[in-house]
């Protein structure tokens, strides 16, 4: 091949990575911004479908608590229009309340004056449907025969003796469904649907109507795709699906986003690689004939002094042999190395390609072991908090007993068990983020009290003291996980104590308040003060003495803290002692509409065992559980201490146990079984009774929505498994208030 040609292929083999990189480029934005479309479409959706579902469940929920509190009061019409009137006001969908029987006829119409008659829709599929499937349910949509307009009804069933006894059910128009959509933020020209199972569109955020509108997505599954929409003009779409009803929301785009772009921004992509190389090439063709004229007179150059050195046989014919040799054989040495440097390097790929696989996989089980533990915490609470009340009933029944030391060993086996349940379930729920903080300003002395009247006893038994100084500062953080964190440091200083004491302070650094929990114990050397923090880790202990505890108090308290953005700090020297602190923000002056949480005083603690004034309790308490098992130890411990209890698995069942008798206490398990709680039958039965009425509430979900509830029904919330001593000295309090 002549120079010339060789230098053309030079210069454009230099500058075609760089072409290759600008249309990879081009390609990138592209995919990026229909990446973004789609995204953005799916976004929207997913938003649509779950503001129509929590809707959706409200007007169910408002449903489900008119038959509860409602239930024995159901043929009074005039106080059952009044309480609908009242809550219906809150909905954002329904605008009305209906009670039918059985068969359709209307015995009550919010939405129609008492003394309008009511029709007798017995054609309505709606009851034909709840009739056949007795549960909460969402209608086709029909024209009302009261309202004249297009609605759709939710209903729940009305049971009686285990018949259905009739039917209440929540007009929804059409129309709110339209401007609940157009609530949705959306570009210009975009629209939010809502489809029923057969593709039938049922509102529209633009308000228009959907009569005889269709939608059929023809795409990955009913992901991104286009959709075959003559009546609404659009030809993207994302979907979303409800589980009840069987509904699909849908965000739709006009043809015009994004595909001419698409178009241009190929053709753009292909300009610039043509007008880039015919550029290089202009730019390179004056060099390269320069190059070559001069690379030309320089080869006529060598030519001449080669043939003068052949005439001067300077070389002979076998040293220019072995010269050629020698270059050929370089020539292969370097093919065999880039050789082993190319399978070289295809090793590496795929070693770091199965290390990223081992990798995800790792995560992928690491975040459903933590999910599935989290999830599953009431189902494992549940049995661990029935052995401990059997084991202290036990413990009660066997006092003075021969075989009473193997109940105390038994009992030290179900607390370890208690203590390490709890901390791996705690953990786990909060590596799942299931562990939500409701962040107000509190006083940091209320719960520096309670902590000293938790463990001054202990301490007091170990022969150590246990000092809180004055701390008169009201801090900005999660009350509960608070506590819980400053339990955790104290209980960790008091275990590795064996003589002086321990004292809990706070210091004032600028705009926050630093807690410290300080012990005169072992100490921590230097290099292990990173690893008390993580799982398991014990200092001194080999040999996993129970005793010792289970070294996740610890992980805990750095999770917990991590959570509520409260830093953590430890000093430690060996021998001397250390000092574990957490540092939150100070709240000088009480914000505008916040709440300043005071906890208990000392006073109520403590309790002994069993209740002395128990028998001076004259109501009954009553204790809705639905595990059988559980019902049953809790109702057996409680008689044991001395009280009358009435027990009861439901609303209705705790009604007929009680005969009119009213109770001294309620204390119910939040979550039932038919979709009761806890917070509506206390709600129903202070209806009844009277509003003063002390209660409690079991859970094993102790989240910030969780604890809102309770305090909102005025209730006392605790965490499964709950421990003897603190239903003892929940019980003591509210009998004490009442």
């Amino acid at each position: 091949m002549k120079i010339r040609p060789r230098l053309i292929l030079v210069f454009v083999s230099s500058i075609l990575p760089l072409l290759v990189l600008a249309t990879y480029l081009c390609i990138s934005l592209i995919a990026e911004k229909q990446k973004n479309f789609d995204e953005r479409l799916s976004n929207i959706a997913g938003s649509a479908a779950a503001t129509v579902a929590q809707e959706l469940g409200n007007t169910l929920s408002l449903l489900n608590y008119l038959r509860v509190t409602q239930a024995s009061r159901i043929d009074d019409h005039d106080e059952l229009r009044r309480v609908a009137d009242l809550l219906i006001k809150e909905q954002r969908l329904a605008n009305a309340v209906v009670l039918a029987d059985p068969f359709g006829k209307m015995l009550l119409h919010t939405a129609a004056s008492p003394q309008q008659g009511l029709p007798f829709n017995r054609s309505l599929p709606l009851y034909e449907a709840i009739r056949n499937d007795p549960r909460p349910m969402i209608s086709d949509p029909f024209v009302g025969l009261v309202q004249s307009e297009k609605i759709l009804a939710a209903a729940v069933p009305l049971r009686s003796n285990g018949q259905l006894a009739g039917v209440l059910a929540a007009t929804i128009p059409l129309r709110a469904l339209s401007t609940l959509m157009g609530a949705q933020e959306l570009p210009d020209g975009w629209v939010v649907a809502i489809a029923d199972r057969r593709g039938a569109v049922i509102a529209r955020s633009d308000g228009a109507d959907p009569a005889g509108q269709r939608i059929d997505i023809a795409g990955n599954g009913g992901g991104i795709g286009f959709a075959a929409l003559p009546a609404i003009g659009r030809d993207h779409a994302a979907g979303e699906s409800l589980a009840t009803p069987e509904w699909r929301v849908y965000c739709l785009a006009p043809s015009g986003d994004p595909t001419p772009f698409l178009r241009h921004s190929y053709a753009i992509s292909l300009i610039m690689v043509l007008g880039g190389l015919a550029a290089a090439m202009a730019l390179a063709l004056p060099p390269i004939r320069r190059l070559d004229i001069e690379v030309r007179a320089l080869g006529t150059l060598a030519s001449g002094h080669a043939r003068q050195l052949v005439r001067q046989e300077r070389f002979t014919v076998e040293e220019l042999a072995t010269a050629r040799d020698a270059l050929l054989a370089s020539e292969r040495h370097l093919r065999d190395r880039e050789e082993q440097q190319r399978s070289t390097e295809q090793q590496l790929r795929k070693a770091w390609s199965e290390a990223e696989a081992a990798r995800r996989e790792a995560e992928r089980a690491g975040r459903t072991k933590t999910a599935f533990l989290a999830a599953a915490s009431h189902d494992l609470r549940q049995p661990a908090q029935s052995m401990l009340l059997f084991v202290e009933l036990l413990k009660m029944k066997l006092r003075g007993h021969p075989a009473a030391p193997l109940v105390d060993s038994l009992q030290q086996t179900a607390d370890s068990l208690h203590v390490l349940l709890n901390g791996i379930l705690d953990i786990s729920k909060i590596d799942a983020n299931f562990v939500r903080t409701d962040l107000v300003s509190v006083e940091l002395a209320a719960i520096l009290r309670d902590i000293k009247a938790e463990f001054e006893d202990q301490a007091a038994a170990r022969g150590l003291s246990l000092r809180v100084l004055a701390c008169d500062v009201t801090i900005r953080t999660d009350i509960l996980l608070m506590t819980r964190i400053l339990r955790h440091l104290v209980e960790n200083a008091l275990k590795y104590t064996d003589k002086g004491g321990v004292l809990i302070g706070c210091r004032r650094r600028g705009a926050t308040i630093r807690i410290d929990v300080v012990d005169t114990g072992h100490g921590i050397a230097e290099d292990h003060l990173d690893a008390v923090f993580e799982e398991f880790f014990q200092i001194g202990n080999p040999s996993r003495d129970r005793k010792r505890g289970t070294g996740l108090g610890l992980a805990i308290v750095r999770r917990l803290a991590a959570a509520l953005e409260h830093p953590i700090e430890l000093s430690s020297r060996p021998g001397r002692g250390s000092r574990f602190s957490v540092v939150a923000m100070e709240v000088r002056q009480r914000p505008s509409g916040s709440r300043t949480i005071a906890s208990h005083g000392p006073g109520a603690d403590r309790l002994p065992l069993p209740f002395p004034d128990a028998e001076g309790v004259r109501n009954p308490l009553l204790v809705i559980v639905d595990e059988l098992y559980v019902r049953t130890a809790m109702c057996t411990v409680l008689t044991e201490w001395g009280f009358d209890v009435v027990e009861a698995a439901s609303h209705q069942e705790a009604v007929r146990s009680l005969g009119g008798r009213r109770p001294g206490m309620v204390i119910a398990e939040h979550r039932l079984g038919d979709g009761e709680s806890g917070n509506a039958i206390i709600a129903a039965v202070r209806e009844r009774y009277g509003t003063d009425l002390p209660a409690v509430i079991i859970s094993a979900d102790l989240s910030a929505l969780s604890r809102v509830a309770a305090a909102e029904a005025r209730a006392t919330l605790l965490g499964k498994p709950v421990s003897l001593h603190e239903l003892r000295k929940v019980i003591r309090r509210e009998l004490q208030r009442s």
